[in-house]
């Protein structure tokens, strides 16, 4: 199993994203939009990964992020153009405060606030769109997303608070 973080800004109705143009080669494979995260190394939370990986995606810093959803991604035929043979764990947060300046080009992709009414219509996983809709309720979630290639082809979440 691989563990990694994300984190979801809202400021003013709007959530910061990753647009990753050159995505063919990442794990969304194909998929532009992505919340700011990265891999947890060793030895390291998750909260403190969540805040590190986002300020040195954004130039952000986040306060006092909220753990929301703690996804498992499986795999059943390597998905996102990865051939690595593990699944995957993100645990995922969400935040209302942060200090510093929005980063300007940074590696990853552009950085760009989207209007939360449009989400619907960006290209992002269909997963992460579920999270992101589930994450409009109050609670910490615990989901499992099964893909087979790039199809969803499961989605289940219980709320555990």
């Amino acid at each position: 199993m691989i563990y990694g973080t994300m984190c979801c800004l809202k400021n003013g109705g709007e959530t910061l994203f990753l647009c990753r143009d050159h995505a063919m080669d990442e794990i969304h494979l194909g998929f532009t939009y992505t919340l700011p995260g990265g891999y947890l190394e060793g030895g390291r939370n998750s909260v403190d990964c969540a805040v590190r990986e986002f300020e040195e995606e954004t130039g952000l810093r986040v306060t006092d992020p909220m753990l929301r959803a703690i996804a498992t991604f499986y795999n059943e035929k390597r998905i996102f153009g990865k051939n690595d043979v593990e699944d995957q764990k993100f645990y995922i947060y969400e935040a209302n405060a942060f200090s510093g300046a929005l980063r300007e080009g940074p590696p990853e992709g552009e950085l760009v606030w989207i209007s939360d009414n449009k989400l619907p219509e960006i290209k992002i996983h269909e997963g992460d769109r579920k999270i992101l809709e589930l994450m409009r309720q109050k609670g910490l979630f615990e989901v499992d997303v099964r893909c087979r290639g790039q199809e969803l082809v499961g989605f289940e979440a219980i709320r555990v608070n």
